[in-house]
């Protein structure tokens, strides 16, 4: 069953976000990722969206999303990514399950210069 990931973006550091982008997208191909949204302009029709940019992937399933999160390849970004912050990445099937109790999952990368 497909599964998603929604991520909300704001990009503070455009080198940092293009080194970033361009080592990322082989990570999703591996693990069968499609971008249904990716970037472009938006509306926030209700509530309130602080993030610049809106992605959201579709995997062939949660245990994919998992897999790729945790991955050495996926994993070695995450000091790049700190660039993009602040970034939510909620992941659900069938009904979206946000994290532990219904929360969304706010993932923060600690890097080491």
């Amino acid at each position: 069953m497909p599964a998603y990931v929604i991520v909300q973006e704001t990009v503070r550091d455009e080198a940092t976000f293009a080194r970033y982008r361009a080592q990322v997208l082989p990570t999703l191909e591996a693990y069968g990722a499609r971008f249904l949204v990716h970037g472009g302009a938006f509306e926030v029709l209700e509530g309130a969206l602080e993030a610049e940019r809106l992605v959201i992937l579709e995997f062939p399933g949660i245990e994919q999303i998992k897999a790729w999160y945790h991955s050495e390849a996926y994993q070695r970004l995450q000091c790049w990514a700190a660039g993009l912050r602040p970034r939510i990445l909620p992941v659900g099937s069938a009904g979206f399950v946000f994290g532990k109790a219904g929360k969304a999952v706010v993932e923060e990368a600690v890097c080491e210069r």
